[in-house]
């Protein structure tokens, strides 16, 4: 999957293309409360904007190869119809476990049928790595976050 990768971005002429290794839970990961507004529009049955902040990405120049991480950043609109974009699907498996939580409104989920779980049910969602031909990614609202000043302190006792 990754030459695939690297050959569609060097067939669209691109200066750099962007690699996404780990998703965040979106229910989780909220930073303003537009986006807790909007997350719960889309579970009450609206569309929702799709938004969502990746952890770990890449920018990756397909002429060398060379992988370089990006902080900050944001995917937009990456809904259910954004998988009609798809390039490529990758014959690896990736295991995301998490807790469900639980929140009123949700009548038509397992949360609906066991409403005593006071902490949430765990869920567990399986998915291959997926090759998107588009998605749109801006970069994080607001002021970036800045680098610490000082280096962390070492993890072991010097003597």
């Amino acid at each position: 999957m990754k030459k695939k990768f690297l050959d569609t971005c060097r067939a669209e002429k691109l200066a750099y293309c962007l690699v996404v290794r780990e998703m965040d839970n979106p229910a989780l990961s909220l930073l303003h409360q537009e986006d807790f507004s909007e997350l719960l529009a889309s579970y009450g049955g609206g569309a929702g904007t799709g938004d969502r902040l990746p952890l770990v990405v890449y920018r990756i120049y397909p002429e060398t190869g060379r992988e370089e991480m990006i902080r900050g950043s944001r995917i937009i609109g990456l809904n259910s119809r954004a998988l009609r974009n798809l390039a490529g699907i990758g014959n690896d498996s990736f295991v995301y476990n998490y807790m469900q939580s639980q929140m009123n409104g949700f009548a038509g989920t397992a949360l609906g049928a066991f409403g005593s779980a006071q902490l949430g049910l765990p869920a567990s969602v399986v998915a291959p790595s997926l090759l998107f031909e588009e998605l749109e990614v801006r970069g994080a609202r607001g002021e970036a976050k800045r680098l610490p000043l000082l280096p962390p302190p070492p993890m072991s006792a010097t003597k």
